[in-house]
């Protein structure tokens, strides 16, 4: 398609430069007019630094709308990419259905990899929120030691209600 060849045709230095020129909302506007396949293409052609901070920029919905559009190991590409900052401020600005719908998608292997560059702390306060349902599926895609320390940085009534879903 033309978005595919034009793509093609810029290096990264090149979109860097044109995507530094356009607000966070007109990069979301951008990637809502391409296809999946078209959306990671652009992503992958920024550098980490660059990808978080498009991500981090984006509004909560254009955000969310970007990341469901990719299918679960481009998500997983996309996101072990991040930087710890990048990733929990691109993370925490999903709302609790977006964030459950993105972690859930992932692989046991990306997921661990993404929890994992994060502190407990910091995970258990990204996943307070979501529903215990969302959660409990997530701590079942973990390796059990993962899974013990993110519990035990949890608050007591999102561990008890998580728990009960279990």
């Amino acid at each position: 398609s033309t978005i595919s060849k034009l793509l093609d045709s810029i290096g990264s230095d090149e979109l860097e430069n044109i995507l530094s020129n356009l607000s966070p909302d007109a990069i979301g506007d951008l990637l809502s007019t391409m296809s999946p396949a078209q959306a990671k293409q652009l992503l992958d052609k920024l550098s980490p630094a660059q990808l978080g901070e498009v991500l981090s920029n984006l509004s909560p919905d254009v955000l969310a709308n970007t990341l469901r559009s990719l299918s679960p190991s481009a998500l997983g590409d996309i996101l072990t990419k991040l930087s710890p900052d990048n990733l929990s401020s691109a993370l925490s600005n999903l709302s609790p259905e977006g964030l459950g719908y993105v972690l859930g998608s992932l692989s046991p292997s990306d997921l661990q990899t993404i929890l994992s560059t994060l502190s407990p702390e910091d995970v258990a306060a990204l996943l307070k929120n979501l529903h215990p349902e969302d959660l409990a599926g997530i701590l079942q895609k973990m390796a059990p030691c993962s899974a013990a320390q993110l519990l035990s940085a949890m608050i007591p009534d999102t561990l008890a209600a998580t728990l009960a879903s279990l």
